[in-house]
């Protein structure tokens, strides 16, 4: 059976992965460079849960789930 991975941020972790964007593209945009868009990297721990990063920044601990 295929399953699905899921990845749920918290409120406060989507409006700071928004900042974060924000800040990048308007750069990107200002320089007449094409926006380039995000790197996000998850760590995924079995002992400890998953955590993201985006662009460097650390946005702390995730949801991080398989679903049917």
């Amino acid at each position: 059976m295929t399953k699905k991975l899921n990845m749920q941020l918290s409120a406060k972790q989507t409006a700071h992965y928004l900042s974060i964007m924000r800040k990048k593209t308007e750069n990107e945009v200002n320089q007449d460079c094409e926006p380039s868009g995000a790197i996000l990297r998850i760590s995924v721990c079995p002992i400890f849960g998953a955590s993201l990063d985006v662009e460097g920044h650390d946005l702390g601990e995730i949801a991080f789930e398989f679903v049917d």
